[in-house]
């Protein structure tokens, strides 16, 4: 009996022991993908704010360059096509504008882009279209003019 005995008491704790090892396993297992699912949560905030930083960026450029072309374009009376390469926090950037005159206005369209390193499909692009103030024709300002003498 006393082997009989020892026998069942071996097999009852392989059976634990093998018990344990499965609870073990699971646990790891969970532990695994609970650690995976949260690396994955944090890169894809990560990338969210990247493309929050430089949608704000590029709309902060295109604000940039209309009050430059205001300064420039409204005291040289100028309609043009403009092109600058920029570069904000070590990356670059691209800001075009166009002045033109539409029934009787001046407006300016500004595209900025940023950042251009990253390749035409992954910059962040913001247009804004500002209407600069009414044209007026050369008969208007001579007859202003001669009304303030």
């Amino acid at each position: 009996m006393n082997t009989h005995s020892h026998k069942v008491r071996r097999s009852i704790q392989s059976h634990r022991r093998g018990a344990a090892l499965v609870i073990a396993i699971i646990a790891l297992i969970l532990c695994s993908s609970f650690s995976l699912s949260m690396i994955r949560t944090t890169v894809l905030r990560q990338q969210r704010f990247i493309q929050r930083r430089d949608m704000l960026q590029a709309q902060l450029i295109a604000e940039a360059a209309v009050d430059r072309i205001k300064v420039e374009k409204l005291d040289q009376e100028v309609l043009s096509h403009d092109k600058w390469d920029i570069e904000v926090l070590g990356e670059k950037g691209l800001v075009t504008s166009t002045v033109t005159q539409n029934d009787g206005k001046i407006e300016a369209k500004v595209t900025a882009r940023y950042p251009v390193s990253v390749g035409p499909s992954r910059g962040i692009s913001s247009s804004i279209v500002v209407p600069l103030g009414p044209v007026e024709s050369q008969h208007q300002s001579e007859s202003q003019t001669k009304e303030s003498m």
